[in-house]
């Protein structure tokens, strides 16, 4: 994972996170192991990504997240808050709920987590239908991507 903290020489987490990382670790393995494996942070995991955008060579023209799961945020920042500060710094969140576990989740992304200009949820009805709705997102995200003047440059000199 980009910008887990790792230190890129050493291949280990910087010591500050290392020792929170292990003591939140530490204290839900002390509760429920079964509540750990429920855990699920989006808002936590938007955030994380969009850090990611400042450890490019080059800055975007164009910055999605892109965000699937089968369940609500039970851990972390509340989704609607990384989104609303994400969408401040122009950054779109598009969304792929799977179904099989909430079967009204697709509504929670489009109130709580996906925001920006033409964000959109896609839904895979379950596991089954994954692939298919994954691929109908990236053919949508593809399709209503922006071009920027250079790029549009070069398509017509090809």
């Amino acid at each position: 994972m980009v910008g887990s903290g790792q230190d890129r020489d050493h291949g280990r987490l910087d010591p500050h996170r290392e020792s929170c990382h292990r003591r939140g670790v530490r204290r839900l393995l002390a509760g429920d192991k079964a509540k750990l494996e429920r855990l699920t942070a989006i808002g936590s995991a938007l955030l994380a990504a969009a850090a990611a955008f400042d450890h490019l060579p080059e800055p975007a023209g164009h910055r999605v997240i892109d965000v699937s799961g089968d369940g609500m945020a039970n851990f972390g920042v509340p989704p609607s808050t990384a989104r609303d500060t994400l969408v401040g710094k122009g950054i779109t969140i598009n969304g792929l709920a799977i179904l099989s576990e909430e079967p009204w989740l697709d509504e929670y992304y489009r109130s709580n987590v996906i925001g920006g200009p033409a964000a959109f949820v896609a839904v895979a009805k379950g596991y089954d239908s994954f692939a298919d709705a994954i691929l109908r997102k990236l053919v949508q995200e593809v399709a209503g991507a922006p071009t920027t003047p250079d790029a549009a440059a070069l398509a017509r000199s090809r």
